[in-house]
């Protein structure tokens, strides 16, 4: 490029950058790290005595950009997927770089708001609708949200259309697991120590027939209904009474009946040890019980937790429901009891406990030996620390006691008598707020 052509270039970038800087606010730029290093001896399902533990090391890496106008913000949230060394150091190129969230949000006035593209659907304490930050690639939804705030009252409602690609004619969707639409509502309210919020979500999933040579002849549509109070709390003193209840009917995507639910009641009570160094310690017990399938049942009674953030909820060594394990099965009554102590704000320790059933019966009472309904019982130990301002490191190791029951639902087998599984991860998200992931108090 000549001198000429320099100075133009010049001149041209300038007046742009004057531009930009008239019509947009300051832009946001922020970045997040996780590096996990796992060992699995038991994690999501039994380890038989002969079989050899798994260790990894996973990563996360996000860069998110934030332009926001006078009615109008852009987002976009890049980021990088990999277990270390899944990878040649000598790569050229690869499939682990992804867009996580990348959407428009326009605002008409300060109580509307429409965002429109690939965002998280992340609500109340993520049992049906979360962004399942504990995975490494996380959830994510192509949507349309439309969202009212007006003080302790808000609306949400959206929905989504999915196809696999371009097409010139058809509409046969086959991305599975996955929606080929979507529609919710939910309605939050705050009356003082009370919180209460209503959720409706349709979910339609597609099933096709083939011909003899596998080509798709036709779709149909299998619609399923998920509603219910999806919060209600009400807290008073140093206490906390919360629970929630959902209600699942239509079809799954087989094209069977649902009559499912899910409901949780519990207690939280917060003990404050030393006022002057913020420590506190926090008790909660409860009691969750999804439903299940009988066998031999032509309807399906087995709750779905379609899109909450399992892992955080029955367990963290995710034997139920997180990465569609135990679905379709006979339910889960989980009792429950978390601690929390906080010995400052950069420490705490965590220890819960859970005991786990099967709601509806294994067997249809024919078996000379029964396996029963006793799951297993699973103790979880964390620890968190603020290392500095915007790094953490969180650590956990949890043990299983498998019942009879469970060892029935993972097949015969000479099962060790130890299941375990440890982590430690490095979190580093600067302003973010979130020094922690995948943990429920």
């Amino acid at each position: 490029m000549d001198l000429k052509h320099s100075f133009l270039f010049g001149i041209f970038t300038s007046l742009l950058l004057l531009h930009s800087s008239q019509l947009w606010a300051q832009p946001g730029f922020g970045v997040q790290l996780f590096q996990r290093a796992e060992y699995r001896n038991g994690y999501g399902k039994l380890m038989l005595r002969d079989d050899a533990p798994a260790a990894f090391i996973g990563h996360r890496a996000r860069i998110h950009v934030e332009f926001p106008a006078e009615r109008f913000t852009f987002y976009a949230s890049i980021q990088d997927v990999r277990i270390f060394g899944s990878v040649p150091q000598l790569n050229a190129t690869d499939t682990r770089l992804s867009a996580h969230e990348a959407w428009g949000e326009y605002r008409p006035d300060s109580n509307w708001t429409l965002r429109v593209g690939r965002q998280e659907l992340h609500f109340d304490n993520a049992r049906f609708l979360g962004n399942v930050d504990w995975t490494f690639q996380g959830r994510s939804h192509d949507f349309v949200l439309l969202r009212y705030r007006n003080g302790a009252f808000r609306v949400d409602a959206g929905g989504g259309f999915n196809q696999g690609s371009e097409r010139l004619s058809g509409n046969f969707f086959t991305v599975s697991p996955q929606y080929k639409t979507a529609q919710m509502l939910r309605v939050e309210k705050k009356f003082g120590k009370l919180d209460l919020a209503a959720l409706i979500w349709n979910d339609g999933r597609s099933s096709h027939s083939h011909d003899s040579l596998g080509n798709i002849l036709s779709e149909k549509i299998h619609y399923l209904q998920n509603f219910g109070i999806s919060t209600l709390r009400f807290r008073f003193r140093n206490n906390s009474l919360s629970g929630f209840l959902y209600l699942q009917t239509g079809k799954d995507a087989q094209g069977r009946r649902m009559e499912a639910f899910d409901g949780s009641a519990q207690y939280s009570t917060e003990i404050g040890l030393s006022p002057e160094r913020e420590q506190k310690l926090v008790l909660t017990t409860g009691v969750e019980v999804m439903s299940g399938s009988r066998p031999g049942t032509s309807i399906n009674r087995s709750y779905l937790p379609l899109y909450g953030t399992n892992h955080a909820h029955n367990g963290y060594m995710d034997y139920f429901f997180a990465g569609g394990r135990h679905e379709n099965s006979v339910g889960l009554v989980d009792v429950f009891f978390r601690t929390n102590l906080e010995f400052s704000k950069r420490l705490f320790v965590s220890a819960n406990a859970h005991w786990f059933s099967a709601q509806a019966p294994l067997t249809d009472g024919s078996l000379a030996d029964d396996p029963g309904k006793q799951l297993g019982v699973e103790a979880d130990l964390t620890l968190g620390w603020h290392m500095s301002k915007d790094l953490s490191l969180q650590m956990g190791y949890s043990h299983l006691f498998a019942g009879d029951a469970l060892k029935y639902l993972q097949g015969n087998g000479d099962y060790d008598s130890l299941q375990q599984w440890a982590y430690a991860m490095l979190v580093y998200r600067p302003g973010l707020n979130k020094p922690f992931v995948g943990l429920l108090f």
